[in-house]
């Protein structure tokens, strides 16, 4: 614990720069309902596709896969492939919400023609068809373009269905592609070179609080509170321009020791910091969970790095990896 103190106080002046520009430009703004509805689309799935060419005759059938993961807690990116044809294909998808025009916002690209398509949509009332509209190329009339009612219904949690729809000249609509995405089961291959994660090194070295930093105005007179309330011990540290309070809570039972520190701005929270064994990997997988990066990993020489995070919520989280040995 000793070590960490003194890795803090060395930081603090490294960090805190950078920590009060961000602050001060504005926390980013935090995932919606709208954005963790999205959530439930990404992962590893398998695709059955059928696609409708021709009024009463059987539909083509092809297979694939897709690959969706979130990206910052705001988009889920969805990268498919398949063969259609004989032809191989690949197509990427974006999805998000706007929260100014209040509705679903995406894209779709793929590897067989250069249209971009865009799409605006909507969430019906149960929370699981999301109905995306857009303007196309219709297929067998080059240079025209149709509209297109893209849905995406979630059956369950291992189950999605895709239904593309085109409005004719008459008003009427027909399905023209319907896919059904069931997520991937590990096989026992895979299974154990990508063991669950209950048996997989954890991110975290002791997924464990190991110090925290109360901000005061005053911080002497903070510190005389916790004092006399829960008998906290505090010893000023030697940090030019910074009033920094090293604070031991005690030694009888578990816990954590801390400091309080002068105030950097008026958002500045308390602070907690969670051990890691690799801040780099503890922060990617917070950024697919959500989160969003409110300090870069910043290196204390010798000692470690810091870093920090804005969980879904919007709370602030620190992050901590020792040096290695």
């Amino acid at each position: 614990m000793k070590k960490f103190a003194i890795a803090l106080l060395a930081v603090v002046l490294v960090a805190g720069a950078a920590m009060l520009e961000a602050q001060d430009a504005g926390q980013p703004p935090a995932p919606e309902k709208e954005h963790e509805w999205l959530q439930q689309l990404a992962g590893e799935w398998e695709t059955e596709a059928e696609a409708f060419l021709e009024p009463g005759k059987p539909p083509m059938k092809c297979q694939g896969t897709e690959s969706a993961r979130m990206i910052g807690g705001f988009w889920v990116v969805a990268e498919n492939k398949g063969t259609f044809m004989d032809v191989p294909i690949t197509g990427v998808l974006t999805l998000g919400h706007d929260p100014q025009k209040k509705k679903y916002v995406g894209t779709w690209i793929d590897s067989v023609s250069n249209y971009l398509w865009n799409y605006e949509g909507t969430v019906d009332a149960a929370g699981k068809v999301l109905t995306l509209e857009t303007e196309g190329p219709l297929h067998g009339a080059p240079g025209k373009l149709a509209k297109f009612k893209e849905v995406i219904e979630v059956k369950s949690d291992d189950h999605k269905v895709f239904t593309s729809s085109v409005q004719g000249e008459d008003g009427q609509w027909s399905t023209i592609v319907t896919i059904n995405y069931r997520r991937k089961k590990a096989v026992a291959g895979e299974a154990a070179q990508n063991p669950p994660p209950s048996e997989q090194e954890p991110v975290m070295a002791g997924n464990r609080i190991v110090h925290f930093e109360i901000p005061a105005e005053r911080p002497e007179a903070l510190t005389k509170f916790y004092s006399e309330l829960f008998g906290w011990k505090f010893q000023k540290a030697a940090i030019p321009d910074l009033e920094y309070w090293l604070c031991d809570t005690g030694s009888d039972g578990p816990g954590i020791n801390g400091a309080v520190m002068q105030r950097q701005n008026a958002d500045q929270p308390w602070m907690n910091y969670v051990d890691v064994a690799s801040i780099d990997a503890a922060m990617e997988k917070a950024t697919k969970l959500g989160a969003q990066v409110a300090l870069p990993k910043t290196p204390v020489p010798g000692v470690g790095a810091v870093a920090a995070i804005v969980d879904p919520q919007g709370n602030v989280c620190g992050l901590w990896e020792q040096a290695k040995q």
